[in-house]
């Protein structure tokens, strides 16, 4: 099980759905790599510190973010011709995400989440995200219900 870094994967998916009516990348299906380095002091996380997931989104002008993460809150949106950027709030869950898109085809960018509860962070969660359109057609992937691959 990879808690950490699906919450990173799953929230930056999310964000990528979040767009303006001309988005700097195709629509579509893409692959995303997500590297989360996670540290919560005094917890050993199953499978390490560093894990790496990856998964396929469809990404479309459609805005699920209500029926994938209810509870989180999007502020500071930031949209250029090449980067997204944005700071969310999930309650007991916040961070910061950019990603920068090289070509309307590929992309990478970090995101920066911090875990805790009443105001004190208990941990936090670093990573590097490379993502990568796939095709037109997002065949069996729904915006609100992405694809694990590993």
């Amino acid at each position: 099980m990879k808690p950490m870094p699906f919450i990173g994967t799953t929230l930056i998916g999310v964000a990528m759905m979040q767009m303006p009516s001309t988005p700097p990348m195709k629509l579509g299906l893409w692959e995303e790599t997500v590297t989360a380095t996670t540290h919560i002091p005094g917890t050993v996380i199953p499978g390490g510190e560093v894990q790496t997931m990856k998964m396929r989104l469809c990404v479309t002008p459609v805005n699920p973010f209500t029926q994938v993460h209810k509870n989180c809150k999007l502020t500071n949106l930031v949209w250029t011709p090449q980067r997204y950027s944005l700071d969310l709030n999930c309650g007991t869950t916040s961070g910061h995400m950019q990603i920068d898109f090289d070509t309307p085809e590929t992309g990478h960018g970090t995101m920066h989440m911090d875990f805790g509860t009443g105001g004190a962070v208990k941990g936090t969660s670093d990573s590097k995200v490379d993502v990568h359109f796939v095709s037109s057609s997002c065949g069996t992937v729904t915006p609100s219900n992405p694809e694990i691959l590993k």
